[in-house]
């Protein structure tokens, strides 16, 4: 299992583990810089940890992030994601494309 990380600095904040763990720290640092404040960057990372946690518990990588493969990480119930998951995970994937991690 991946270590821990945090999201963002305040101390009622998620960790995150899974495949997204070691890119959370840059995300959040580039919404910051992209003017976010600091309740949505918190509302953002909440939701991406939870779905890097889901990622890890089925043993997905991630090439499995992507909008239309959201209902592969919650198989059993119906969800409702939080207002603005779609665009949180189009920033993501954006995120690591740049970075080249993902294409």
């Amino acid at each position: 299992m991946s270590d821990p990380k945090r999201c963002g600095t305040a101390p009622d904040e998620c960790r995150c583990v899974g495949p997204l763990a070691s890119h959370i720290d840059g995300f959040v640092a580039q919404l910051e810089r992209d003017g976010y404040a600091p309740t949505t960057v918190r509302a953002k990372c909440a939701f991406l940890a939870e779905i890097s946690g889901r990622l890890e518990a089925l043993g997905l990588s991630l090439d499995a992030l992507g909008e239309r493969d959201l209902g592969r990480l919650y198989p059993h119930r119906r969800v409702r994601l939080p207002r603005g998951a779609a665009a949180t995970i189009n920033q993501m994937l954006r995120y690591l494309r740049d970075l080249g991690w993902i294409q």
